[in-house]
């Protein structure tokens, strides 16, 4: 495969050349190497096993954070349930006696599970309802 890329590659900058009118460009001409010297490798190493550790700490923390969520089995049901406590704190937010007076309830959040189809898919959405 690369070398089928690379003779393509070679034929069109052939025939670039060949039917495009020469160019010339003002400046050095192009560096064949370049050597590289690092005089502080105590902190590029630094620099370099922070970046790897940093890196190894936010794996590990993602990898925490994943293993913590739960996914019920049981499909959309099972869903509702787990969503429904949550969606009690609100309506118990949203009551008369917490409400603050500075903050009127304008609208409430409901949430619904629509059937879309006959192979039990369900549409699971918050919607908003105002008063």
């Amino acid at each position: 495969m690369e070398m089928v890329m690379a003779r393509c590659s070679i034929g069109t900058v052939a025939t670039s050349a060949q039917n495009n009118p020469l160019v010339e460009i003002d400046g050095f001409a192009p560096v064949q190497r370049v050597h590289l010297v690092v005089d502080h490798w105590n902190y590029a190493n630094i620099i370099l096993i922070s970046i790897t550790v940093l890196q190894l700490v936010l794996g590990i923390a993602a990898a925490h954070v994943a293993h913590q969520i739960v996914i019920p089995a049981g499909g959309s049901m099972a869903v509702a349930q787990v969503l429904q406590p949550m969606t009690n704190r609100i309506k118990d937010m949203n009551s008369k006696e917490c409400r603050h007076p500075g903050f009127p309830l304008k609208s409430r959040w409901i949430y619904r599970c629509v059937k879309v189809s006959e192979e039990r898919e369900y549409d699971l959405f918050m919607e908003e309802q105002g008063n």
